[in-house]
């Protein structure tokens, strides 16, 4: 489990990643919608919840490397 903490720096760059890109695909896609002038529907606003969820999980996960709980499991 050494090979988690040892690799804490290259998941947090992934996470922070992932992050922004998926912002930025969610941005793009409520843009798109709005450009064609087609409706928002019930997906679209399952999408929002969804990156919300995946915000406070990354966030987590930045906040535990940050804080080094990672340390404190193994």
């Amino acid at each position: 489990m050494a090979s988690i903490i040892a690799h804490g720096d290259d998941l947090l760059h992934v996470t922070v990643a992932m992050m922004v890109l998926t912002i930025l695909a969610v941005f793009l896609r409520f843009l798109t919608r709005a450009r064609s002038k087609a409706s928002f529907a019930g997906d679209d606003w399952w999408v929002v919840a969804s990156l919300a969820v995946f915000i406070v999980y990354m966030s987590l996960q930045i906040h535990s490397k940050r804080f080094n709980h990672l340390q404190d499991l193994y």
